[in-house]
């Protein structure tokens, strides 16, 4: 899902106004945590996305969350600026671009590893180490495990897919079979 232009203002606005403060990555870290308070709560969701949830009650979500997870000046100021606007659905949005200029900003790429069985620490390091390698560019991988693959592993930085699992091999050979 691509982010809105409203999210992608937000966000930039927001991550440069931390980056002036010097706080990227805590405003990073508190903004993942406030958008996984959100998702935490599908019926909560879909009420910030309701017309009929009056601005009083964004406004309490709003303030409930920075009462619980205490998140610096800035972001709280946002917080109550995305309920009085009724934006606060848009938060996860905000949070992926945020985290895109961050990771930008640092060099890094986020990578999706499947593969059919969890992955051992020393398997993972060396999945990190060979993506870094293809990249040129640090590494941060989120894992999952998909044993539909059968064996091997699918890797995903950005639109670039190493697809090394068995049952993309299996759909090789057998498309050499019959030519």
């Amino acid at each position: 899902m691509n982010p809105s232009s409203i999210a992608r203002r937000y966000a930039k606005a927001l991550f440069e106004l931390a980056a002036e403060d010097g706080l990227l990555e805590q405003t990073g870290q508190e903004l993942a945590a406030l958008r996984q308070a959100l998702e935490a709560d599908p019926q909560l969701e879909v009420a910030l996305r309701s017309p009929s949830t009056t601005r009083e009650e964004r406004t309490g979500v709003a303030e409930a969350l920075v009462k619980g997870l205490k998140p610096g000046p800035t972001l709280a100021n946002m917080l109550r600026l995305l309920a009085e606007r009724g934006r606060l659905a848009d938060l996860p949005a905000i949070e992926r671009v945020y985290r895109d200029l961050a990771d930008e900003r640092a060099g890094r790429v986020r990578a999706r590893v499947v593969s059919a069985v969890p992955l051992s620490e020393e398997m993972a390091g060396q999945m990190v180490a060979a993506l870094t390698g293809a990249t040129g560019k640090n590494v941060v991988v989120e894992r999952a495990v998909d044993p539909s693959i059968l064996g091997g592993a699918v890797a995903q930085v950005g639109s670039q897919v190493f697809d090394g699992s068995i049952r993309n091999q299996i759909a090789q050979l057998k498309q050499q079979l019959k030519a």
